[in-house]
């Protein structure tokens, strides 16, 4: 049994004011919870007239529940008899640590499995929460000042939003301009408000105001694009966790070694974030290319300058 119960959601018609409403999402719309159980625990309800699940011939035995050492061995017994490729899902308590799902990927490398995945309980919103957790209150929405830029891909218009605390940058959206992600031409600042979604920190808003009207931009992270989807989501988890912006440089020049010149995705992104870079700090590359002082490259307003020699490179 994969979950003995859970807590369904249905959409309530804004419409309707005799609907009971159990839940508001960041976007305003209510929903309906009720309450559903797996069929054969719902059998064995009816005929033993018991009411707590956790008395149940299922209890530890649910998908959350299972010995994950026990299942990668299962795993690799199973495998040899497969002829194509075979996968598992873990799926863990939202209690997890990072320690214990780093060992489940070790462990499965060890004894060679072909595919894993792991789903931890509430790391994506949706309409089917686990039932223990449905009714827990969502912590106070954060807010934090954000900056517009704008910039080119190629030929194509493009923005960026970046979210800023205490003079740092901390989130990170960007899109290709259009219908779902275009803002005023006067919008250069703005407020990122962000709400957490079932306990997990997931939707957010951009307001701003466009001559004196107040508006706003949803759902941010939807509105994300490809090609660079994937990496804006991992320039925006770097700067949440505070990874250096010269080393967020670094790792996107590995992983578009490529990718160069002024209208690139990267070098876009990099001009928008270097100016965060306090004045004076080492460069990935501290070897000036004009007089070999070694340590003689640092960032200043933004651009890459010899403290030596005067020699200035703006992204």
């Amino acid at each position: 049994v994969f979950m003995l119960s859970y807590t369904r959601r249905r959409k309530v018609n804004r419409k309707d004011d005799r609907a009971r409403v159990d839940f508001k999402d960041a976007s305003g719309d209510s929903w309906q919870e009720f309450n559903v159980y797996h069929p054969k625990l719902k059998m064995w309800m009816e005929l033993t007239g018991e009411t707590d699940i956790r008395k149940s011939p299922y209890q530890n035995s649910t998908a959350a529940e299972i010995n994950w050492e026990k299942r990668i061995l299962l795993q690799s017994i199973i495998q040899k008899y497969v002829t194509h490729s075979i996968s598992s899902t873990f799926n863990l308590p939202t209690h997890v640590t990072v320690e214990t799902i780093g060992s489940i990927y070790l462990q499965a490398w060890k004894k060679g499995l072909k595919g894993v995945t792991i789903y931890r309980e509430g790391s994506r919103s949706g309409v089917l929460v686990a039932a223990e957790t449905a009714k827990t209150a969502a912590p106070d929405p954060g807010t934090m000042e954000a900056e517009v830029f704008r910039f080119q891909v190629g030929k194509e218009p493009w923005m960026g939003i970046i979210g800023v605390s205490d003079n740092k940058p901390r989130e990170f959206f960007s899109g290709k301009i259009r219908e779902s992600f275009s803002l005023p031409e006067d919008v250069k600042k703005g407020i990122i408000h962000s709400t957490p979604s079932d306990g997990i920190s997931g939707n957010y808003e951009f307001r701003y105001q466009s001559k004196g009207q107040t508006a706003s931009l949803k759902n941010l992270l939807q509105v994300q694009t490809a090609p660079h989807e994937a990496d804006t989501r991992f320039v925006s988890e770097a700067l949440n966790k505070q990874i250096p912006l010269t080393e967020i440089f670094t790792l996107l020049e590995k992983l578009h070694p490529e990718s160069d010149g002024i209208h690139t995705w990267k070098s876009s992104v990099k001009r928008a974030l270097a100016r965060f870079i306090p004045n004076g700090t080492a460069s990935a590359d501290h070897l000036c290319p004009v007089c070999s002082d070694p340590d003689g490259i640092i960032y200043e307003e933004g651009c890459m300058k010899c403290k030596s020699c005067g020699y200035s490179l703006c992204l």
